[in-house]
């Protein structure tokens, strides 16, 4: 019977320390596929490249911005709980981080978009030019979306500064959207002390409300205690002391009264005049005895001159401005 010829495969002969293939075995084999690695090689490289060079450009833009720790306190010591509830809070890690996610929230996003109209902007959605024509826009919230995935707030270490980093395929609007997202966050802190200025300005009415009672209150006990005080059962000379008694010591809790009711309607029309008002001059005269207002002033009037300084210097559109 005859048999099927048996394949004898050819083994490499075993090196001399018995341990298999040796280095030059295997440089042999990558001399033998040198072409075929060389081909795998540059076939890679040159997709690599033409893919990355199909890829649209990213710019990143980045604005930074101070968390003041001394706000200032124009109502007085004792209001301040309401015009600055933050206190001691401010200089706490948790008050940052909090400012850090205020600034990267849904509430300043949506602001920026209204304010620079993104969601109708068919290039910061990145649809191409051919389509543009058909594209009805996009919702404020779905645009929010996207300029908070494109945002991130990165505080520096160890300092009260905060950058703001934007990417864009566009570089100019990547630097526009970062500066908005600034002047958004700025608007509505200062929104929000407005409306705790609000609060104090409540508070201090309802207490020269208390004290405009109070003092009807003493006026009418000063008239019940004549009447109910028989004065005409005693001397002339002792009910005349009697009364002058009566009437100094009612007279002085009076004027107290009145005093001090005069003192809280002054700060008051102060407060309105602050909350009504947009003249910074003016603001900071109704309280010259502040010396931190005195020297945000004293800065604004700096900041002003270097303005026109840099206007006359630059013109008004310029990157300095």
């Amino acid at each position: 019977m005859a048999t099927a010829p048996q394949l004898k495969e050819e083994l490499p002969p075993p090196s001399e320390d018995g341990g298999g293939l040796d280095v030059r075995e295997y440089v042999q084999i990558l001399w033998t596929y040198k072409w075929l690695i060389l081909g795998i090689t540059a076939v890679v490289s040159v997709a690599v490249v033409f893919w990355t060079l199909r890829q649209p450009k990213t710019y990143q833009a980045t604005c930074t911005i101070e968390y003041d720790p001394h706000p200032m306190t124009p109502l007085g010591s004792e209001v301040e709980d309401v015009a600055n509830p933050i206190g001691s809070f401010w200089m706490s890690r948790e008050f940052f981080a909090t400012q850090n996610r205020i600034i990267a929230s849904r509430t300043v996003a949506e602001r920026v978009v209204q304010q620079l109209d993104l969601h109708t902007n068919p290039e910061f959605f990145g649809i191409p030019g051919d389509e543009q024509d058909d594209w009805e826009g996009a919702s404020v919230e779905d645009a929010a979306a996207l300029l908070q995935s494109r945002l991130t707030v990165e505080p520096v270490e160890d300092t009260r500064i905060v950058a703001i980093r934007v990417t864009d395929r566009d570089a100019e609007r990547a630097a526009t959207i970062a500066n908005r997202i600034a002047d958004e966050y700025i608007a509505k802190t200062l929104e929000d002390r407005s409306g705790s200025t609000d609060l104090a300005e409540e508070r201090l009415g309802e207490q020269s409300d208390e004290l405009r009672a109070r003092l009807n209150q003493s006026e009418l006990a000063l008239h019940r205690f004549k009447q109910e005080h028989n004065v005409l059962s005693v001397s002339m000379e002792d009910r005349q002391n009697l009364l002058a008694a009566d009437i100094v010591h009612h007279n002085t809790k009076l004027q107290e009264a009145r005093s001090h009711r005069r003192h809280l309607e002054a700060r008051l029309a102060r407060i309105r005049a602050l909350v009504s008002g947009d003249d910074v001059e003016a603001a900071a005269a109704a309280f010259p005895e502040n010396e931190a207002l005195n020297g945000m002033r004293t800065a604004v009037r700096a900041k002003l001159a270097e303005q026109e300084s840099l206007s006359r210097r630059y013109g008004p559109n310029h990157q300095r401005m």
